[in-house]
C-alpha cells in the first residue's frame, strides 16, 4: 500500500512541477506585454501519516503536495502611490499646457507683433502727439495707432475663447473616455467573477482592470477599495463612480446660460443638460484648488480648472458678483440681509419649495463665479488683459472727453449738421460727443452704434459712460470697442480734441493722459499708481509665475511617478534571467519526479510479475 502511496507522491511532484513550468511559460511569453504582473505558483504540503511515535513526537511520512493558488506578484500600495502621483501629475500638466497657450497669445514667447508692442506703440504715438498736437500727421498716426490698438486687444482675447473652446472640447472627449473605462472595469470585474466560479484563472483580466484603474486615476484622481466579491468600489472626491460592480455614469451640463462650456455631473443622460437643469456636481466649487485641500487631483478637473467656467471681462469681481446675487436672490423675494450673505444652507432649508430651488440655482452660479475669479485660468488671463484695455480707453476719453452728465429731459441734445461730417444726420449719438460739443470721446462702445437708415443712428437713452455689469452692450469692454466713426470722413482728424481752449498747440491734454500713462502720484496718499506698462508686465509675470509653479510639480510629479513605476516593475515585470532560471529548477523537479515515477514503476513491475514463479 505504501508503493502506491509513494506513487501518488510522485505524481503530486509532477502535477505540481508541470504546473509551474506553464506559469514560467506564460511569463516569458508576456515579457514585453505592457502592464502584464508575473504569476507564480503557490505550492503546500498534502497531508501526512503517522507512523510512529519516537521521543521527540509523531513519525510522519508526506503525501506530496499540491496548487494551492495562482497569483499576481503586485504591491496595493505601490499601486495606489502611482496612481495617486499619476491623478497629481495629470491636473498639473494639463495646467501647464493651457498655460504655455496662454504665454503663447499674448505673445511673449513667440510672435511678430507682441501685445506689449502695441501698448508701446500707442505710447509712444502719444509722446509724438504731445511734441506736435496740430500736426495732421501725428494726430493720424495717433487714430490709426488706438485702430490697432483695438484689433490686438480683440484678437487676443478671441485667441483666448478658443484656448478655452479647445480644453471645452478635451473636457468632453476625456469624459467619453472616463465613462469607456468604467465600462472596461465593470466588465473585467465580470470576467474575474465568472472565471474564478468555473475554477478558471482570472489574473490576465485583472491586468486588463489594473491597467484601466491606472488610466482612470489619471483622468479622475480617484480611491478605490476592492469588496469581498472581487468588485471594485470608486470614488471620486466622496462621490461613488462605481459601486459593487456598477458604474455611474458621468455626463455634461452647461455651466452658464449664455457659453457653451460644460462641467461633469453624474446622470445617465446622453445629452449635455441645460445650466439650471438638476444633477449632482462631480467636482465641487465651494473651496479652492490646493494641494491641502487634496482636490487637485486628475487632468479632466485640471482642464476645467485651467479652462474656467465662463468667459470673464474687467466686471468679473468678487463685489459685483455679490451684488448681482443679491439682487437675483432679491428678484426672488429672498433677502437675507448685509451681514447674512451668503446665505447658510439652513437659510436657503427654511424657504418654501419653489423658492429654495431658484436661490440654490443663484448660490451655486454665485459659487461658480467665485470659484472661476480664485483658481481659473484662462478667465483670469481675459479679465486682467480686459481690464488694462478699459482703463487705458477710459484714461484716453476722460481726458480727450471729460465725463459730463446729459443735460436734457428725455431728448437729445442737437447740434448743427453743417459742422458734422456725412453720412449722419442732424443728430449725433450722445455717445459720440461724450455730452459735450467741445469734447470728442476717442473710443465708443459698439453697441451704441445702431442703424437706422438713411437719417443715421439712433439715439441711446442711456449715458455712454453708465455702465451696468449686468448688461455687456453697457461695458466698455474688448468685443464692444470701437474707433468713434467720427474720425472715418476724410478730415476726421479734426474731431480729435487736443486742447481745452481750442488751441491747437496746447498739448496739456496729451501731457495728462502720458502722465496717468506713467502712473501718477496720488495727491493725498503721496502712493504712485503702477504705469500701464508695469500693469501689463504684472500679468505676465503672475501668469509665469503660475505656469512655472505647474512646471515643477509635473516634473516632480514625474520623477516621483517614474520611481513607484520603477518600483512596481521591480516587483511584477518579468526578468528573463529569473524566469530562465525557474525554467531550470522547474524543469529539474519535475524529471526528479519522473524518476522516482519510474523507479516506482519498475519496482512495483518486478513485484507483481517477478515473484511467486519458480524458476524464474
Amino acid at each position: 500500500m505504501s508503493s502506491f502511496r509513494t506513487l501518488n507522491t510522485a505524481v503530486s511532484g509532477l502535477n505540481v512541477a508541470q504546473a509551474n513550468l506553464y506559469v514560467t511559460g506564460h511569463n516569458m511569453a508576456n515579457v514585453n506585454t505592457y502592464g502584464y504582473s508575473r504569476q507564480s505558483i503557490i505550492q503546500a504540503d498534502e497531508f501526512y501519516n503517522n507512523i510512529g511515535m519516537n521521543h521527540t513526537g509523531s513519525l510522519q511520512v508526506g503525501l506530496g503536495s499540491n496548487v494551492q493558488s495562482l497569483r499576481q506578484i503586485r504591491d496595493k500600495y505601490l499601486d495606489k502611490s502611482y496612481r495617486t502621483s499619476a491623478a497629481t501629475l495629470g491636473f498639473y500638466n494639463v495646467k501647464y499646457n493651457v498655460g504655455v497657450s496662454i504665454e503663447n497669445i499674448l505673445g511673449e514667447m513667440e510672435g511678430e507683433y507682441k501685445f506689449q508692442s502695441v501698448l508701446q506703440d500707442l505710447k509712444n504715438s502719444l509722446q509724438e502727439l504731445s511734441i506736435d498736437p496740430s500736426s495732421i500727421a501725428t494726430r493720424l498716426d495717433f487714430l490709426e495707432t488706438c485702430k490697432v490698438f483695438l484689433a490686438k486687444a480683440d484678437d487676443t482675447y478671441k485667441n483666448l475663447v478658443e484656448e478655452q473652446n479647445r480644453a471645452n472640447d478635451a473636457v468632453i472627449e476625456m469624459t467619453k473616455r472616463c465613462n469607456e473605462l468604467l465600462d472596461e472595469i465593470a466588465e473585467t470585474s465580470k470576467l474575474i467573477a465568472a472565471n474564478e466560479i468555473a475554477g478558471d484563472n482570472a489574473n490576465d483580466y485583472r491586468d486588463t482592470r489594473n491597467l484601466a484603474l491606472d488610466e482612470l486615476a489619471g483622468y479622475l484622481g480617484i480611491t478605490y477599495e476592492f469588496n469581498s466579491n472581487g468588485q471594485v468600489d470608486i470614488f471620486c472626491e466622496g462621490a461613488a463612480i462605481m459601486s459593487n460592480g456598477a458604474p455611474t455614469y458621468l455626463g455634461l451640463r452647461y455651466c452658464t446660460r449664455d457659453t457653451n462650456l460644460v462641467e461633469v455631473i453624474l446622470t445617465s443622460e446622453e445629452r449635455i443638460l441645460n445650466y439650471d437643469e438638476e444633477a449632482k456636481l462631480l467636482f465641487e466649487y465651494h473651496t479652492d484648488i490646493s494641494s491641502k485641500a487634496n482636490n487637485d487631483g486628475g487632468s479632466l478637473k485640471g482642464l476645467i480648472v485651467a479652462r474656467g467656467l465662463s468667459h470673464n471681462n474687467w466686471s468679473d469681481t468678487p463685489e459685483i458678483m455679490e451684488e448681482r446675487c443679491r439682487r437675483e436672490l432679491e428678484d426672488w423675494g429672498i433677502n437675507f440681509g448685509v451681514a447674512a450673505f451668503p446665505p447658510t444652507q439652513a437659510d436657503l432649508a427654511a424657504l418654501p419649495a419653489d423658492d429654495r430651488r431658484e436661490a440654490e440655482i443663484v448660490m451655486l452660479q454665485y459659487q461658480r463665479d467665485i470659484f472661476n475669479y480664485n483658481n481659473c485660468t484662462v478667465p483670469e488671463a481675459q479679465r486682467r488683459l480686459d481690464d488694462l484695455v478699459h482703463d487705458v480707453v477710459v484714461m484716453i476719453n476722460d481726458t480727450f472727453a471729460p465725463r459730463t452728465e446729459p443735460d436734457y429731459d428725455g431728448d437729445p441734445p442737437e447740434f448743427d449738421k453743417t459742422t458734422l461730417p456725412p453720412p449722419y444726420g442732424a443728430v449725433y449719438p450722445y455717445d459720440l460727443l461724450g455730452g459735450n460739443d467741445k469734447y470728442v470721446p476717442v473710443f465708443v462702445r459698439k453697441s451704441s452704434l445702431h442703424p437706422s437708415g438713411a437719417d443715421g443712428i439712433d439715439i441711446k437713452d442711456e449715458n455712454i459712460y453708465g455702465t451696468d455689469a449686468e448688461d455687456y452692450y453697457s461695458l466698455f469692454t474688448i468685443g464692444n470697442l470701437t474707433l468713434n466713426p467720427l474720425f472715418n470722413s476724410s478730415e476726421g482728424y479734426n474731431y480729435l480734441t487736443l486742447s481745452a481752449n481750442g488751441d491747437e498747440s496746447d498739448n496739456r491734454l496729451v501731457m495728462d493722459v502720458i502722465h496717468k500713462w506713467q502712473g501718477l502720484t496720488d495727491p493725498v496718499t503721496g502712493e504712485k499708481a503702477p504705469s500701464v506698462d508695469q500693469i501689463y508686465d504684472k500679468i505676465v509675470t503672475d501668469i509665469g509665475i503660475d505656469n512655472n509653479e505647474c512646471r515643477k510639480v509635473s516634473e516632480s510629479e514625474q520623477e516621483i511617478i517614474n520611481q513607484w513605476d520603477n518600483d512596481r516593475q521591480q516587483i511584477m515585470g518579468v526578468a528573463m534571467d529569473e524566469e530562465l532560471t525557474n525554467m531550470m529548477k522547474f524543469h529539474h523537479a519535475y524529471n526528479a519526479a519522473a524518476r522516482l515515477f519510474n523507479y516506482i514503476d519498475s519496482m512495483l513491475d518486478k513485484i507483481i510479475n517477478g515473484t511467486g514463479r519458480v524458476g524464474l
